[in-house]
């Protein structure tokens, strides 16, 4: 199976457009680490009202792991280095970044949305209607109300066949 996949599949770099464009268009998709659709990829996949025009899917299969690469000449430099980014990972500067990081790139977003919304109708902002967690468990819960009620129904059903053959038993005993 894994074979017919990799035939259907097609690489496109990250930096362009087209790779994150593409998933508007039919079933398909863009697959990358999660940093760099955060950092690149939410600039073309927001509409002009900064609204989200993706979801993104959990990531088991490709988990990000980054390192900071630094020459062999200095190996005296490795520990104040990760001693530094230790501590500002536990102080919470990494969240304040990424989160100021994520906000300037949805502004870009919705720049490059308004800029593109005549070429691109997809940019315009219409609403698309997404189903929602509410959505799914008003369905969820239909479907168990639907099949608890067929087996009272089945229920009743062989408690009236029982009762009939009791019946007739008891009706041939006697007579």
């Amino acid at each position: 199976m894994s074979r017919n996949i990799l035939k259907r599949a097609k690489e496109y770099e990250y930096l362009d457009s087209e790779c994150y464009e593409r998933i508007f268009h039919g079933n398909q998709a863009c697959m990358g680490y999660r940093l760099i659709i955060d950092a690149i990829g939410i600039k073309f996949m927001m509409d002009d009202r900064k609204r989200s025009l993706y979801i993104r899917s959990k990531e088991g299969i490709l988990p990000t792991s980054t390192y900071s690469g630094i020459s062999r000449h200095y190996p005296g430099i490795i520990e104040p280095f990760n001693y530094i980014s230790s501590s500002l990972d536990s102080g919470g500067f990494t969240f304040i970044w990424e989160a100021n990081r994520k906000k300037n790139t949805e502004k870009e977003g919705q720049q490059y949305a308004q800029n593109t919304r005549e070429s691109k109708p997809i940019y315009a902002g219409k609403e698309v209607k997404i189903s929602t967690t509410r959505e799914i468990m008003a369905l969820s819960i239909n479907l168990l109300a639907f099949g608890l009620s067929l087996a009272v129904f089945c229920l009743i059903i062989e408690f009236i066949d029982v009762r009939y053959r009791r019946r007739n038993v008891d009706d041939r005993i006697f007579w």
